[in-house]
């Protein structure tokens, strides 16, 4: 004759007042928490590939306009939080909002990021300007593919 069989399933997780599920909750929150860091620190290079790209450059005016330094960037996107960037020899100010007033800041509008492509969009409203670069990945190394500049 055979068992009966409940049909009460096992609990998937159990959840305790005890410090150990503190303790596996807070390991996961940490990975979580890397894994964001990790995933910013590979877009810096793609970020500093915009910053620094050649049809950019005569729009900045640093030499002429020194209050253009240092460079403020301004992204909402989560790829761009604690981004460590630098232009004009001095760290970028990374800001989820534009700066009040009549500070100049490079915007970006737009942040896709594939495993091994990217598009960025980007606006510098201070100079009439918008932009799309096209970024690709071999290996670790990002490149730019195409830019696209206008007035």
């Amino acid at each position: 004759m055979k068992k009966a069989r409940s049909s009460r399933k096992k609990p998937m997780a159990r959840i305790s007042t005890g410090t150990g599920s503190f303790m596996a909750l807070s390991v996961v929150a940490l990975i979580g928490f890397n894994s964001c860091v990790e995933a910013n620190m590979t877009n810096v290079p793609l970020l500093q590939l915009v910053l620094d790209l050649p049809e950019l450059q005569q729009y900045y005016h640093v030499d002429s306009l020194p209050e253009r330094s240092p460079l403020r960037l301004v992204c909402s996107d989560p790829a761009c939080a604690d981004a460590s960037l630098e232009k004009f020899g001095v760290p970028v100010e990374v800001s989820p909002a534009a700066p009040e007033g009549d500070q100049p800041y490079l915007e970006i509008t737009r942040f896709d990021q594939q495993s091994a492509s990217a598009e960025v969009e980007f606006r510098y409203p201070v100079e009439g300007v918008v932009g799309r670069v096209s970024l690709s990945k071999t290996g670790d190394a990002w490149t730019v593919t195409e830019a696209r500049l206008a007035e």
